[in-house]
């Protein structure tokens, strides 16, 4: 008898905060103890730009974290990228000139042959 009060009366408290609609309405405050913030990256962090218990907005930068590895990484990619365009201009420097001889070789094959006849 005990379990079936403890299971009717929330119920009934439930139906009688619905509306007319059948919608639920509830007074009260939510409330979060913590909340889990994860970063992209585990760098140090070097600000805080929001205190606890501060209201914040969608979007809003909370911290910043020290960039000095990601960019020295950043750099080094660049420097890589760089050195690949490089390699990448003079092979088609290379070809060009292969290019050229082939078609140096190929006419000079052919005077030859004029010559000769």
């Amino acid at each position: 008898m005990r379990i079936q009060t403890l299971l009717v009366v929330p119920l009934v408290w439930l139906l009688a905060s619905c509306d007319q609609n059948g919608a639920l309405q509830v007074t009260g405050l939510l409330e979060w103890d913590r909340i889990e913030l994860t970063a992209e990256a585990s760098e140090p962090i070097v600000e805080v730009l929001a205190a606890e218990g501060e209201n914040v907005r969608a979007g809003q930068v909370l911290l910043r974290l020290d960039a000095r590895r990601l960019e020295a990484q950043r750099d080094e990619a660049r420097a890589a990228l760089d050195q690949a365009r490089a390699r990448a201009q003079n092979k088609r420097k290379d070809v060009g000139s292969a290019e050229a001889l082939a078609q140096f070789s190929a006419q000079f094959k052919l005077l030859s042959q004029s010559v000769t006849n």
